[in-house]
């Protein structure tokens, strides 16, 4: 398996100067969930500003008899 992060063009589209990204997820059981978003400039011709952040979180999970 083969991983690398995100960078400023993965965010910004093509033509552009700048972009966001913003994700989520919701589950019944637990609950949990999660949410990200990320944003990214482009200042100069060699420079970037990227920034992101992400939330979590989860309960206990909870089996088909309640436990």
């Amino acid at each position: 398996m083969t991983m690398r992060t995100k960078d400023a063009d993965d965010i910004i589209a093509r033509g552009q100067t700048w972009g966001v990204e913003a994700d989520g997820e919701f589950g019944s059981n637990g609950p949990m969930g999660y949410g990200s978003f990320l944003a990214a400039t482009k200042v100069g011709e060699n420079v970037d500003l990227f920034a992101g952040g992400t939330y979590r979180k989860a309960d206990d999970y909870k089996d088909g008899n309640g436990d």
